[in-house]
């Protein structure tokens, strides 16, 4: 059902998922980019987030003149990323002193099949 939700809002077809489990403030993901070869070179990328709001952090990869965006992830949020947004921005989940309980996150991706 996911899936399905993530295809429509995104026009887009997804062959992949992975589920990240945040137990509290003290899990994180540092800063990335999904730009592995097999994403090709604009994916689209649709993340779902359920459980405790978290704040993700972009950081542009090349401008440091540029500020940091930080978004708060409520629960049952979709973010899309795509264009771009691989090539020019890393981001990740940062650790949190703040009390929060677990999150689950689901990252919809088009992986593609390996060429002969």
């Amino acid at each position: 059902m996911l899936r399905e939700i993530a295809t429509k809002m995104c026009d887009a077809d997804f062959n992949s998922v992975l589920l990240n489990y945040y137990r509290d403030g003290r899990d994180s993901m540092g800063l990335h980019s999904d730009d592995e070869s097999e994403l090709g070179p604009n994916p689209i990328i649709a993340s779902f987030t359920f459980g405790s709001r978290r704040q993700l952090l972009f950081q542009h990869k090349h401008d440091n003149k540029l500020a940091r965006i930080r978004l708060m992830l409520p629960s049952g949020s979709l973010l899309i990323m795509r264009g771009k947004t691989q090539q020019e921005w890393k981001h990740g989940i940062e650790k949190t002193r703040k009390p929060c309980g677990g999150r689950v996150n689901l990252t919809y991706r088009f992986i593609m099949p390996e060429s002969t």
